[in-house]
């Protein structure tokens, strides 16, 4: 992907409609469940595919998105995800960037850079490193930051 390519697609996340810093919650009445978080999970016999950030699921909205974020489809877990509370869908354009040259790494979404605290976190969020966007500072630091993801 060109260069051009990487910094539209983190602006397109700066640029995002919903700014998503502490979600808005569809059920209140479950509670989140946060030791989940990093899987991806899915009804049985159904292909929408959700992510657990933060113990709450979130739908992966496209293929394009997952492709984005993620190293395979492999480790996806069937299994009832009623007792999950659903949040917020990650945004079509989400996506994994870095300042060229720097280690930290981030999930762009919704407008929002979440800084991804290490590189078990990247492995247990099944996270591809092959995936992730180098980007000038100019394209980066002026997204807000969210909460980390660790």
């Amino acid at each position: 992907m060109s260069q051009q390519m990487e910094q539209t697609r983190v602006t397109n996340n700066l640029t995002e409609s919903t700014l998503w810093m502490s979600g808005s919650r569809e059920d209140e009445k479950r509670p989140p469940h946060p030791e989940w978080n990093g899987k991806r999970v899915r009804f049985p016999h159904r292909p929408e595919v959700y992510l657990i950030d933060r113990g709450y699921r979130r739908h992966i909205p496209d293929i394009e998105t997952y492709n984005n974020l993620f190293r395979d489809e492999t480790g996806i877990e069937d299994m009832d995800i009623n007792t999950i509370p659903e949040d917020t869908p990650l945004s079509r354009d989400a996506c994994l960037a870095r300042v060229a040259g720097t280690a930290p790494v981030y999930l762009v979404d919704r407008g929002v850079k979440r800084h991804i605290l290490t590189p078990s976190v990247m492995d247990r969020y099944h996270f591809s490193w092959r995936r992730v966007q180098n980007v000038p500072r100019t394209v980066l630091d002026p997204i807000p930051a969210g909460p980390a993801i660790g």
